[in-house]
C-alpha cells in the first residue's frame, strides 16, 4: 500500500503532522480572542459598575442661576454611552471640557465654571456669575442686565429701573444678549467717568449713544453732550470749569435749571437753560 505524503519542497508531513499544526494554530487564534476579550472586556465592565457612574450633581456659587438650569445640560451630556457601550457618566470619561462649553454658550450670565469630583459618584460644579453693573434698554418695557465690561447677559426684570444706571443706544442693538454693548475698554472708562462726575454733584441717570456721540441725562433733567472717543479727563476739566465758572452765576441759574451742555464743538461749550 502507497502512503500519501503532504508537504512542500523544505519537508514532508504525514496528515496527522498536519492536523496536529491545525489545532494548535485553532488554540492560538482562541487563546488570542479570548485575551482579546479580556483586554477589550475588562475595563468596560470597570467603567460599567455603578461605584464608578456619576449619579448626582451638585451646585455652587449660583445666586441667580437656576441649579435645575445647569443640572439639565449637564445629565445632556452624560446620559447615554460611547459606543453603544461605555457609559458616557462614567467619571473617567464624562465630557468634562464639552459640558463647561456648552453651559458657558448656554447661560451668558456664567464668567466661569470649574467641575470637580468629590467622591466617585458625585459631580461638584463651581459657578462665578456675573453681576448686574447697569441696564441697556431697547425700550421702556425690555432691558438687560451688563456686567462691569458692558457684556449683555442676561434679561433684566421690569422694576430694574431706577436702580441701575441705563444705557441705550439709536439704533438699538439687535438680538443684544452676549454682546458687549461697546468695546470692553471704552465702557469702563466710560462707566468710570460717569461715576467721577458725583464729585461735581451730578447723578447720572441714563446714557444714550446716538449720532457717534454721548447723551448723559441727570437726575432732575438736564444733558452732557460730548463725542465719542473725545478725551474723558478733558471733558471732565471742560465741564468743571462750565459748572465753577461764571456763568452759572451771571445768569443766576443752578444745576437744576440746565436744559443741556453740549462740548462737540471744540473747545466751545454749548448750553441752554430750561
Amino acid at each position: 500500500m502507497r502512503m500519501k505524503i503532504i508537504g512542500n519542497k523544505n519537508a514532508l508531513h504525514t496528515p496527522e503532522f498536519h492536523k496536529k499544526k491545525l489545532r494548535e494554530r485553532y488554540i492560538r487564534i482562541t487563546v488570542g480572542v479570548l485575551i482579546l476579550i479580556v483586554v477589550i472586556g475588562a475595563p468596560i465592565f470597570f467603567l460599567k459598575q455603578e461605584r464608578f457612574l456619576i449619579s448626582t450633581i451638585q451646585i455652587q456659587g449660583n445666586e441667580i442661576t437656576k441649579s435645575e438650569e445647569l443640572e439639565n445640560i449637564i445629565r445632556g451630556h452624560i446620559s447615554g454611552n460611547y459606543l453603544w457601550l461605555i457609559p458616557r457618566s462614567s467619571v473617567l470619561l464624562y465630557p468634562n471640557n464639552k459640558i463647561k462649553s456648552d453651559i458657558l454658550r448656554q447661560v451668558p450670565r456664567l464668567i466661569s465654571i470649574n467641575l470637580s469630583l468629590t467622591d466617585s459618584r458625585t459631580l461638584l460644579v463651581t459657578i462665578l456669575e456675573r453681576k448686574p453693573f447697569a441696564l441697556y434698554c431697547v425700550h421702556e418695557m425690555q432691558c438687560f442686565f451688563l456686567d462691569q465690561t458692558g457684556y449683555i447677559f442676561s434679561e433684566a426684570p421690569a422694576f430694574s429701573g431706577g436702580v441701575y444706571m441705563i444705557y441705550s443706544t439709536v439704533p438699538v442693538l439687535e438680538a443684544p444678549l452676549r454682546q458687549n454693548l461697546i468695546p470692553v475698554n471704552d465702557f469702563v472708562a466710560l462707566a468710570s467717568f460717569i461715576k467721577s462726575l458725583n464729585i461735581l454733584n451730578l447723578e447720572p441717570q441714563n446714557l444714550l449713544i446716538q449720532d457717534n456721540a454721548y447723551h448723559l441725562t441727570f437726575l432732575g433733567g438736564g444733558t452732557l453732550i460730548w463725542k465719542v472717543g473725545d478725551n474723558l479727563e478733558n471733558v471732565f476739566s471742560r465741564l468743571e470749569s462750565f459748572l465753577t465758572g461764571v456763568v452759572l452765576t451771571k445768569e443766576k441759574k443752578t444745576l437744576s435749571d440746565i436744559l443741556y451742555i453740549d462740548m462737540r464743538f471744540g473747545n466751545k461749550v454749548r448750553y441752554n437753560f430750561k
